[in-house]
Protein backbone atom coordinates (compact mmCIF):
# COMPACT_ATOMS: atom_id res chain seq x y z
CA UNK A 1 0.00 0.00 0.00
CA UNK A 2 1.05 3.72 -0.70
CA UNK A 3 2.17 5.29 2.43
CA UNK A 4 2.32 8.87 3.64
CA UNK A 5 5.79 10.51 3.45
CA UNK A 6 7.08 13.43 5.21
CA UNK A 7 6.24 15.70 2.30
CA UNK A 8 2.33 14.50 2.57
CA UNK A 9 1.52 15.41 5.79
CA UNK A 10 1.37 19.02 7.50
CA UNK A 11 3.01 19.52 11.10
CA UNK A 12 -0.48 20.36 12.84
CA UNK A 13 -0.76 21.13 16.79
CA UNK A 14 -4.50 19.70 17.12
CA UNK A 15 -5.77 18.34 13.28
CA UNK A 16 -8.40 21.08 12.11
CA UNK A 17 -10.82 22.01 15.10
CA UNK A 18 -14.00 19.86 15.78
CA UNK A 19 -17.67 20.89 15.02
CA UNK A 20 -19.71 21.51 17.82
CA UNK A 21 -21.84 18.91 19.28
CA UNK A 22 -24.74 18.29 21.77
CA UNK A 23 -24.47 14.59 23.24
CA UNK A 24 -25.61 13.11 26.61
CA UNK A 25 -22.88 11.65 28.59
CA UNK A 26 -19.35 11.89 28.95
CA UNK A 27 -15.80 11.17 27.62
CA UNK A 28 -12.88 9.90 29.74
CA UNK A 29 -10.05 7.33 29.62
CA UNK A 30 -10.51 3.93 30.16
CA UNK A 31 -8.68 2.25 32.95
CA UNK A 32 -7.57 -1.23 32.98
CA UNK A 33 -10.08 -2.64 35.48
CA UNK A 34 -12.89 -1.38 33.59
CA UNK A 35 -11.67 -3.41 30.11
CA UNK A 36 -14.91 -5.27 30.52
CA UNK A 37 -16.38 -2.56 29.51
CA UNK A 38 -14.65 -1.53 26.41
CA UNK A 39 -15.00 -5.27 25.30
CA UNK A 40 -18.96 -4.97 26.10
CA UNK A 41 -19.14 -1.83 23.88
CA UNK A 42 -17.14 -3.91 21.09
CA UNK A 43 -19.68 -6.69 21.23
CA UNK A 44 -22.40 -4.88 20.92
CA UNK A 45 -21.13 -4.14 17.46
CA UNK A 46 -23.07 -5.83 14.47
CA UNK A 47 -21.32 -7.99 11.76
CA UNK A 48 -20.79 -5.08 9.25
CA UNK A 49 -19.54 -2.73 12.09
CA UNK A 50 -16.90 -5.28 13.48
CA UNK A 51 -15.94 -5.67 10.21
CA UNK A 52 -15.68 -1.74 9.40
CA UNK A 53 -13.97 -1.47 12.45
CA UNK A 54 -11.34 -4.60 12.99
CA UNK A 55 -11.08 -4.55 8.54
CA UNK A 56 -11.91 -7.91 8.93
CA UNK A 57 -14.73 -10.13 11.25
CA UNK A 58 -14.25 -10.97 14.38
CA UNK A 59 -16.64 -13.22 16.17
CA UNK A 60 -17.10 -12.63 20.15
CA UNK A 61 -14.41 -15.19 21.17
CA UNK A 62 -12.16 -12.76 18.84
CA UNK A 63 -13.01 -9.49 20.83
CA UNK A 64 -12.63 -10.67 24.28
CA UNK A 65 -9.24 -11.77 22.84
CA UNK A 66 -8.26 -8.52 21.90
CA UNK A 67 -9.61 -6.99 24.69
CA UNK A 68 -7.61 -9.38 26.85
CA UNK A 69 -4.43 -8.50 24.73
CA UNK A 70 -4.48 -4.72 25.24
CA UNK A 71 -1.06 -3.43 25.94
CA UNK A 72 -2.50 -0.49 28.86
CA UNK A 73 1.53 0.55 29.11
CA UNK A 74 2.36 1.51 25.14
CA UNK A 75 -1.99 3.06 24.57
CA UNK A 76 -4.84 4.39 26.16
CA UNK A 77 -8.75 3.75 25.60
CA UNK A 78 -10.99 7.05 25.40
CA UNK A 79 -14.48 5.99 26.30
CA UNK A 80 -17.68 7.95 25.59
CA UNK A 81 -20.29 6.66 28.63
CA UNK A 82 -23.79 7.16 28.85
CA UNK A 83 -25.22 5.91 31.93
CA UNK A 84 -22.17 3.87 33.06
CA UNK A 85 -21.87 1.85 30.25
CA UNK A 86 -19.27 2.48 26.72
CA UNK A 87 -20.79 3.59 23.42
CA UNK A 88 -18.02 4.95 21.74
CA UNK A 89 -14.13 4.39 21.73
CA UNK A 90 -10.74 5.81 20.81
CA UNK A 91 -8.27 2.68 20.95
CA UNK A 92 -4.60 4.59 20.68
CA UNK A 93 -1.70 2.52 20.81
CA UNK A 94 2.03 3.71 20.10
CA UNK A 95 5.47 2.43 19.41
CA UNK A 96 8.15 2.02 21.95
CA UNK A 97 11.57 3.82 21.62
CA UNK A 98 12.61 7.53 20.96
CA UNK A 99 10.62 7.94 17.60
CA UNK A 100 6.67 7.03 18.48
CA UNK A 101 4.59 6.64 15.92
CA UNK A 102 1.15 5.54 16.62
CA UNK A 103 -2.50 4.31 15.66
CA UNK A 104 -5.70 5.06 16.54
CA UNK A 105 -8.91 2.89 16.41
CA UNK A 106 -12.21 4.18 16.52
CA UNK A 107 -16.05 2.45 16.89
CA UNK A 108 -19.53 4.25 17.43
CA UNK A 109 -22.46 2.45 18.50
CA UNK A 110 -24.97 2.93 15.67
CA UNK A 111 -27.82 4.85 17.86
CA UNK A 112 -25.44 7.35 19.36
CA UNK A 113 -23.96 8.25 15.49
CA UNK A 114 -23.95 11.52 13.92
CA UNK A 115 -23.44 13.79 17.61
CA UNK A 116 -20.25 14.84 16.98
CA UNK A 117 -19.08 11.75 19.46
CA UNK A 118 -16.38 10.09 17.14
CA UNK A 119 -14.87 13.95 16.06
CA UNK A 120 -14.29 14.73 20.19
CA UNK A 121 -12.77 10.99 20.91
CA UNK A 122 -10.49 11.21 17.79
CA UNK A 123 -9.57 15.31 18.54
CA UNK A 124 -9.21 13.95 22.51
CA UNK A 125 -6.76 10.89 21.50
CA UNK A 126 -4.60 12.71 19.15
CA UNK A 127 -3.96 15.29 22.26
CA UNK A 128 -2.87 12.47 24.30
CA UNK A 129 -0.69 11.23 21.33
CA UNK A 130 0.81 14.18 20.86
CA UNK A 131 1.95 14.48 25.18
CA UNK A 132 3.25 11.48 24.60
CA UNK A 133 5.69 12.23 22.39
CA UNK A 134 4.15 10.37 19.20
CA UNK A 135 4.98 12.05 16.23
CA UNK A 136 2.70 11.05 13.67
CA UNK A 137 -0.86 8.83 13.74
CA UNK A 138 -2.62 7.27 11.52
CA UNK A 139 -6.03 5.70 10.89
CA UNK A 140 -6.64 2.83 8.68
CA UNK A 141 -9.75 1.33 7.80
CA UNK A 142 -11.55 -0.55 4.67
CA UNK A 143 -12.98 2.52 1.52
CA UNK A 144 -16.79 1.99 2.37
CA UNK A 145 -16.26 3.10 5.91
CA UNK A 146 -17.76 6.52 4.88
CA UNK A 147 -18.07 7.19 8.51
CA UNK A 148 -14.57 7.37 9.61
CA UNK A 149 -13.80 9.01 6.73
CA UNK A 150 -15.99 11.63 7.63
CA UNK A 151 -15.11 12.12 11.25
CA UNK A 152 -11.08 12.61 10.50
CA UNK A 153 -12.21 14.72 7.59
CA UNK A 154 -13.80 17.45 10.34
CA UNK A 155 -10.42 17.43 11.87
CA UNK A 156 -8.52 18.01 8.77
CA UNK A 157 -6.63 14.45 8.19
CA UNK A 158 -5.30 13.32 4.49
CA UNK A 159 -6.89 10.32 3.12
CA UNK A 160 -5.19 8.11 0.85
CA UNK A 161 -6.69 4.77 -0.78
CA UNK A 162 -4.72 1.91 -2.26
CA UNK A 163 -4.32 -1.83 -2.16
CA UNK A 164 -8.19 -1.46 -0.78
CA UNK A 165 -7.43 -0.39 1.95
CA UNK A 166 -7.91 3.71 3.30
CA UNK A 167 -5.27 5.27 5.14
CA UNK A 168 -5.93 8.67 7.22
CA UNK A 169 -2.44 10.58 9.03
CA UNK A 170 -1.30 13.40 10.52
CA UNK A 171 1.89 14.92 12.19
CA UNK A 172 1.60 16.35 15.40
CA UNK A 173 3.90 18.82 17.17
CA UNK A 174 5.95 18.46 20.35
CA UNK A 175 3.74 18.57 23.80
CA UNK A 176 3.67 22.13 25.00
CA UNK A 177 2.00 23.39 28.45
CA UNK A 178 -1.21 24.21 26.58
CA UNK A 179 -1.58 21.00 25.34
CA UNK A 180 -1.21 18.82 28.59
CA UNK A 181 -3.32 21.00 30.55
CA UNK A 182 -6.27 20.62 27.71
CA UNK A 183 -5.87 16.40 28.33
CA UNK A 184 -6.09 17.67 32.23
CA UNK A 185 -9.24 19.87 31.59
CA UNK A 186 -10.84 17.56 29.65
CA UNK A 187 -10.02 14.24 31.87
CA UNK A 188 -11.01 15.88 34.92
CA UNK A 189 -14.18 17.37 33.27
CA UNK A 190 -14.97 13.48 32.35
CA UNK A 191 -14.31 12.26 35.44
CA UNK A 192 -16.98 15.16 36.90
CA UNK A 193 -19.39 14.30 34.72
CA UNK A 194 -19.22 10.64 35.23
CA UNK A 195 -19.74 10.76 38.60
CA UNK A 196 -22.50 12.88 38.52
CA UNK A 197 -24.50 11.59 35.77
CA UNK A 198 -25.22 12.24 32.46
CA UNK A 199 -24.46 15.98 30.66
CA UNK A 200 -24.31 17.69 27.92
CA UNK A 201 -20.77 18.11 26.21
Amino acid sequence: MERFTTTDLDLTQEPGTPRAFSAEGSIRRLWPVESRLFAAHLLRLDAEDRLLRFQGYRNDEAVDAYVESLDWFGGVVIAYFVAGEVRAAAHLSWTRGLVRTGEIGLSVEAPFRRRGVGTALLRRAMTVARNRFVSDVELLCMPENAAMRRVAAHLGLKWKIASGQAEAAARLRWPDQLSVFDEMLAETEGLVRSSFGPAKI
